[in-house]
């Protein structure tokens, strides 16, 4: 049996013998040795082996490999012990060693950075946007209404609310936006309004007014002065069904016309009106505008326009005290013509 196996079998004797191998291998030895005559006679002389080997005494190292020995020792001695002397050497040695510090420094600060920072964003509080932030561009300190309504980039949709009379929006376009601009501004400032005013974007300035009759006419009256510098103008009117109606070309007078009625059914109809004699004016002469009413004029191009006094903010007609009902709400909104 001893053979081919007979490393394996040596192997494992060995272990035996040494005591390294576990309860059930011993178990499994002892089977075999007392099976196998060969195996147990190997065992034999395997253990008369290992009590010659321990009855040897220790070889002593042959003198030229001590004396090698000794001298890579002191070799290596001499080197570490000119190096520390060497102020070259030990300068290079320094900075190196000044450079690693350095380095692991600045990785310690790039984590705390880090982790402060990841701290900071799972703790902290949520920040509620200043509103009043919207209006920190305006040129002049404005007083500032409470507007429902706050206009967008976008062209601003009519809000349409039953406690209002008129709801719409006038878009003036101007080649000289700055100049309109200021001159809008300071006309609602002398009228007395409420309004808010915000600069969406350059070119581009949105106010918000909310009045009533008076004040109406008297914006009116203050923009009347310079109404052709506007490249164009453009009222629309809401209506039912958030529908708008548009009325191009219009002018002061068909403003106060329009916004002007006693229910709103009315500002829709007159809108109607306006909007389609505008169009025809587009595409008639005055006489055969006229001719086409029937001779007559509309009732709201008869309406009498306020006079101001240079330096006063209330209209004519405007009783100091009183305060009139504010169901007017127009949205100006006045941009730079192309």
């Amino acid at each position: 049996m001893i053979g081919k196996n007979k490393q394996d079998i040596d192997e494992l004797l060995n272990s035996f013998l040494d005591d390294e191998l576990t309860s059930d291998q011993r178990l499994d030895v002892r089977q075999l040795i007392t099976s196998d005559a060969q195996v147990a006679r190997r065992l034999v002389e395997l253990k008369k082996c290992k009590a010659l080997l321990q009855g040897l005494p220790p070889a002593e190292a042959p003198g030229e490999m001590l004396e090698r020995i000794r001298a890579s020792v002191d070799g290596r001695a001499s080197l570490r012990t000119d190096s520390l002397e060497d102020p070259v050497l030990r300068a290079v040695g320094t900075r190196h060693l000044m450079m690693r510090k350095l380095m692991s420094a600045a990785a310690m600060l790039l984590l705390v950075a880090v982790l402060v920072a990841v701290i900071y964003t799972i703790v902290a509080p949520e920040r509620v946007p200043d509103r009043s932030s919207a209006v920190k561009d305006l040129e002049r300190p404005l007083r500032i209404a409470k507007m429902e309504e706050t206009p967008k980039a976008a062209a601003p949709a009519v809000p349409v609310n039953p406690a209002e009379l008129f709801s719409g929006r006038l878009e003036l376009a101007a080649a000289g936006f700055a100049a309109a601009d200021a001159f809008v501004n300071k006309t609602i400032e002398n009228s007395s309004l409420e309004y808010l005013r915000l600069q969406t974007s350059p070119g581009r300035s949105v106010y918000n007014i909310r009045c009533g009759r008076k004040g109406l006419n008297a914006l009116a009256a203050g923009l009347e002065g310079a109404w052709n510098r506007f490249g164009s103008a453009s009222l629309f009117v809401a209506a039912a069904d958030n529908a708008e109606i548009e009325v191009a070309e219009i002018d002061t007078k068909q403003l106060i016309g329009i916004a002007g009625q006693d229910t709103p059914a009315a500002v829709v109809k007159v809108a109607k009106d306006v909007a389609v004699l505008n169009r025809a004016r587009g595409l008639m002469s005055d006489s055969q505008v006229l001719a086409f009413m029937g001779g007559e004029k509309a009732d709201f191009a008869a309406v009498p326009m306020p006079v101001l006094t240079t330096g006063e903010k209330k209209a004519a007609g405007i009783t100091a005290g009183t305060e009139e009902k504010k169901d007017i709400y127009l949205t100006i909104v006045i941009t730079a013509a192309k």
